[in-house]
Protein backbone atom coordinates (compact mmCIF):
# COMPACT_ATOMS: atom_id res chain seq x y z
CA UNK A 1 0.00 0.00 0.00
CA UNK A 2 1.40 3.49 -1.15
CA UNK A 3 2.33 5.55 2.01
CA UNK A 4 -0.74 8.67 1.87
CA UNK A 5 -0.17 12.12 3.64
CA UNK A 6 -3.64 12.54 4.65
CA UNK A 7 -4.57 16.27 5.77
CA UNK A 8 -7.37 18.38 6.93
CA UNK A 9 -5.68 22.04 7.08
CA UNK A 10 -4.41 24.00 3.92
CA UNK A 11 -2.68 27.47 3.18
CA UNK A 12 -4.50 30.02 1.23
CA UNK A 13 -2.06 28.81 -1.76
CA UNK A 14 -2.84 24.63 -1.11
CA UNK A 15 -6.53 25.94 -1.45
CA UNK A 16 -5.85 27.61 -4.34
CA UNK A 17 -4.30 25.12 -6.03
CA UNK A 18 -6.56 22.19 -5.07
CA UNK A 19 -10.05 23.35 -5.18
CA UNK A 20 -9.97 23.45 -9.53
CA UNK A 21 -8.72 19.78 -9.20
CA UNK A 22 -11.18 18.08 -7.30
CA UNK A 23 -13.62 20.17 -8.87
CA UNK A 24 -12.22 18.57 -11.99
CA UNK A 25 -12.46 15.32 -10.15
CA UNK A 26 -16.37 15.79 -9.08
CA UNK A 27 -17.28 16.77 -12.65
CA UNK A 28 -16.36 13.32 -14.13
CA UNK A 29 -17.42 11.31 -11.89
CA UNK A 30 -20.74 9.83 -12.29
CA UNK A 31 -21.16 8.93 -9.12
CA UNK A 32 -20.18 12.51 -7.32
CA UNK A 33 -22.58 15.22 -6.67
CA UNK A 34 -21.44 18.19 -8.70
CA UNK A 35 -19.97 21.16 -6.36
CA UNK A 36 -19.29 24.85 -7.27
CA UNK A 37 -15.58 25.39 -6.66
CA UNK A 38 -16.66 28.09 -4.33
CA UNK A 39 -18.41 25.29 -2.56
CA UNK A 40 -15.25 23.53 -2.73
CA UNK A 41 -12.79 26.06 -2.04
CA UNK A 42 -15.04 26.94 1.18
CA UNK A 43 -14.92 23.73 2.84
CA UNK A 44 -11.16 23.34 2.08
CA UNK A 45 -10.55 26.51 4.02
CA UNK A 46 -12.61 25.15 6.79
CA UNK A 47 -10.99 22.01 7.63
CA UNK A 48 -13.81 20.10 6.24
CA UNK A 49 -12.00 18.26 3.28
CA UNK A 50 -10.04 15.26 3.62
CA UNK A 51 -7.59 14.99 1.29
CA UNK A 52 -5.25 11.81 0.55
CA UNK A 53 -1.70 12.88 -1.00
CA UNK A 54 0.59 10.52 -2.73
CA UNK A 55 3.60 12.93 -3.26
CA UNK A 56 1.57 15.79 -4.85
CA UNK A 57 -1.17 13.47 -6.68
CA UNK A 58 -4.64 13.13 -5.16
CA UNK A 59 -5.62 9.80 -4.45
CA UNK A 60 -8.65 10.36 -2.82
CA UNK A 61 -10.85 13.06 -0.49
CA UNK A 62 -14.35 13.21 1.45
CA UNK A 63 -15.94 16.16 2.67
CA UNK A 64 -17.36 16.13 6.70
CA UNK A 65 -19.26 19.24 6.33
CA UNK A 66 -20.51 20.28 9.67
CA UNK A 67 -24.66 21.73 9.31
CA UNK A 68 -24.48 22.98 12.41
CA UNK A 69 -23.54 21.73 16.13
CA UNK A 70 -22.25 18.77 16.02
CA UNK A 71 -23.78 17.31 12.41
CA UNK A 72 -21.46 16.27 10.17
CA UNK A 73 -22.52 15.33 6.83
CA UNK A 74 -20.92 12.93 4.63
CA UNK A 75 -20.53 13.66 0.70
CA UNK A 76 -18.41 13.57 -2.13
CA UNK A 77 -16.40 10.05 -1.53
CA UNK A 78 -13.50 9.44 -3.99
CA UNK A 79 -10.58 7.35 -4.38
CA UNK A 80 -8.86 7.64 -7.08
CA UNK A 81 -9.16 4.33 -9.44
CA UNK A 82 -5.47 3.52 -9.29
CA UNK A 83 -5.22 3.75 -5.47
CA UNK A 84 -8.87 1.13 -5.22
CA UNK A 85 -8.25 -1.64 -2.97
CA UNK A 86 -5.57 0.16 -1.29
CA UNK A 87 -7.80 0.83 1.74
CA UNK A 88 -7.83 4.18 1.39
CA UNK A 89 -11.30 5.09 1.26
CA UNK A 90 -11.66 2.98 4.83
CA UNK A 91 -9.03 5.75 6.28
CA UNK A 92 -10.51 8.46 4.76
CA UNK A 93 -13.89 6.97 6.37
CA UNK A 94 -12.22 6.68 9.94
CA UNK A 95 -10.59 9.56 10.03
CA UNK A 96 -13.34 11.78 9.08
CA UNK A 97 -15.94 10.30 11.61
CA UNK A 98 -13.46 9.96 14.79
CA UNK A 99 -14.89 12.54 17.25
CA UNK A 100 -17.71 10.21 19.23
CA UNK A 101 -19.55 13.42 19.80
CA UNK A 102 -20.13 14.29 16.75
CA UNK A 103 -23.35 12.75 14.84
CA UNK A 104 -22.37 11.96 11.35
CA UNK A 105 -25.31 11.32 8.34
CA UNK A 106 -24.85 10.94 4.67
CA UNK A 107 -27.05 9.91 2.14
CA UNK A 108 -26.79 7.93 -1.10
CA UNK A 109 -29.18 6.02 -3.54
CA UNK A 110 -26.21 3.71 -4.41
CA UNK A 111 -26.69 0.05 -2.51
CA UNK A 112 -22.86 -0.50 -2.04
CA UNK A 113 -22.23 2.56 -0.45
CA UNK A 114 -25.49 1.52 2.26
CA UNK A 115 -24.16 -1.52 2.99
CA UNK A 116 -20.76 -0.35 3.70
CA UNK A 117 -22.19 2.80 5.79
CA UNK A 118 -23.94 0.44 7.94
CA UNK A 119 -20.87 -1.84 8.32
CA UNK A 120 -18.95 1.25 10.06
CA UNK A 121 -22.10 1.61 12.40
CA UNK A 122 -24.26 4.11 10.96
CA UNK A 123 -28.24 3.41 10.38
CA UNK A 124 -31.15 3.57 8.28
CA UNK A 125 -33.38 6.49 9.57
CA UNK A 126 -35.09 9.54 8.38
CA UNK A 127 -33.85 13.26 8.24
CA UNK A 128 -36.61 14.33 10.95
CA UNK A 129 -35.07 12.27 13.81
CA UNK A 130 -32.93 13.86 14.58
CA UNK A 131 -34.93 17.12 15.22
CA UNK A 132 -36.35 21.08 13.50
CA UNK A 133 -33.09 21.99 14.23
CA UNK A 134 -31.49 19.68 12.04
CA UNK A 135 -34.12 19.57 9.54
CA UNK A 136 -33.86 23.43 9.27
CA UNK A 137 -29.95 23.30 8.71
CA UNK A 138 -29.86 20.64 6.43
CA UNK A 139 -32.79 21.58 3.84
CA UNK A 140 -31.03 25.35 4.04
CA UNK A 141 -27.35 23.93 2.96
CA UNK A 142 -29.32 22.64 -0.15
CA UNK A 143 -29.52 24.67 -3.01
CA UNK A 144 -32.84 24.94 -5.47
CA UNK A 145 -31.05 23.16 -8.36
CA UNK A 146 -29.86 20.35 -5.92
CA UNK A 147 -33.24 19.72 -4.52
CA UNK A 148 -34.63 19.81 -8.55
CA UNK A 149 -32.01 17.26 -9.21
CA UNK A 150 -32.95 14.93 -6.63
CA UNK A 151 -36.77 15.21 -7.19
CA UNK A 152 -36.19 14.12 -10.91
CA UNK A 153 -33.62 10.72 -9.90
CA UNK A 154 -36.20 7.67 -9.52
CA UNK A 155 -33.71 5.92 -7.24
CA UNK A 156 -34.36 5.35 -3.54
CA UNK A 157 -32.07 7.42 -1.22
CA UNK A 158 -31.31 6.14 1.51
CA UNK A 159 -30.93 8.47 4.88
CA UNK A 160 -27.93 7.20 7.04
CA UNK A 161 -26.69 8.20 10.82
CA UNK A 162 -24.50 7.29 13.23
CA UNK A 163 -25.20 9.03 16.76
CA UNK A 164 -22.10 9.58 19.16
CA UNK A 165 -20.74 7.16 21.31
Amino acid sequence: MPQFLIRQQFTNEEVTALAPKIHSIIGTDSHLTVRARPWIHKRLMNGECLVALDRSEIAGFLFGVNIGRRFIEINSWYVAPTYRGDALGDLLFSEICKNPRNIYFGNTYRKELVNYFKSKGFIESTPHILGLYFLHRYLFTRSTESIKNFLKKNEKVTFLVKYSS
